[in-house]
């Protein structure tokens, strides 16, 4: 567990570090994919409506996620309204 020194902000983490990480204000942080028109994936870190139970500020280690047979690549609910 690496806990960050500051304020986390899902939305200025990249697709490397947003899986698994917890926000300064206790929500967790979800990593969704969009098609752009160009057929190109993109990603984007949102904050998720999920608290975390009693962390903050929080990144997981890429040992820590590796060790739990975890994917930082773990896609989130997509807010997006395709079928």
């Amino acid at each position: 567990m690496l806990v960050v020194a500051g304020a986390i902000k899902c939305e200025n983490l990249d697709k490397n570090t947003c899986t698994f990480a917890v926000s300064s204000s206790g929500k967790r942080c979800v990593l969704e994919k969009h098609v752009k028109r160009s057929g190109e994936e993109a990603y984007t870190c949102r904050t998720s409506e999920i608290e975390a139970d009693k962390l903050r500020d929080l990144i997981e280690t890429d040992q820590c996620i590796k060790g739990c047979g975890l994917d930082r690549k773990t896609l989130g609910i997509s807010s997006d309204s395709s079928p």
